[in-house]
């Protein structure tokens, strides 16, 4: 009998310590995927849309002086569910990433319906500028042969083209040029 009373003990100990040490392991795990997303020399893309459906947004991004047009390799994804209530969908550029011009691809789910963009935010350094819904046409040129714009309520809408391609985007105006290289300075 005492020696199952110091077996259970034991297990018991055991059990409590391996429980600690998983503590442990998750609480440093969560400390440096934080100190991941807090790079000092990163510019961060942040859209508050409502987007109804589930999809995934690209960001290209490029440099004044490059003469190529805009390449896959300095692009990022943002994958999210559609939400009935307006969301956050964030880009956060590879550090040191200083582009000037940008182009934003609205999706892939050719089933989308009108996107409403509240707000997008740049954010570099601790600086940051916000470019509100009835701001978005002095900052950013829509593309008309992919989707629709709508100024007074700030939204899109994506359609497939008469050839059957769907690739809503949009790109940098001279306005936005100007607000990234005051940001970046």
């Amino acid at each position: 009998m005492k020696a199952k009373k110091i077996l259970l003990i034991v297990l018991l100990g055991i059990t409590l310590f391996s429980c600690k040490n998983d503590s442990k392991e998750a609480t440093s795990e969560g400390t440096d995927t934080k100190k991941e997303e807090v790079k000092t020399n990163q510019i961060k893309i942040t859209m508050n849309a409502l987007v109804l459906k589930d999809d995934s947004f690209q960001v290209y991004y490029r440099d004044t002086d490059s003469p190529e047009p805009f390449d896959e390799k300095k692009s990022l994804y943002a994958v999210f569910k559609g939400s009935p209530t307006a969301q956050d969908i964030v880009f956060a550029l590879p550090e040191d990433e200083l582009p000037s011009y940008f182009r934003l691809d609205y999706g892939i789910n050719k089933e989308q319906s009108e996107i409403i963009i509240n707000n997008i935010k740049i954010e570099y350094l601790g600086k940051s500028f916000v470019i509100n819904k009835n701001e978005i046409a002095n900052y950013i040129s829509f593309n008309p042969g992919t989707l629709k714009f709508n100024k007074e309520k700030g939204s899109i809408t994506p359609f497939v083209s008469k050839d059957g391609t769907y690739d809503p985007m949009s790109f940098t105006a001279v306005g936005l040029h100007d607000k990234i290289q005051t940001l970046i300075k």
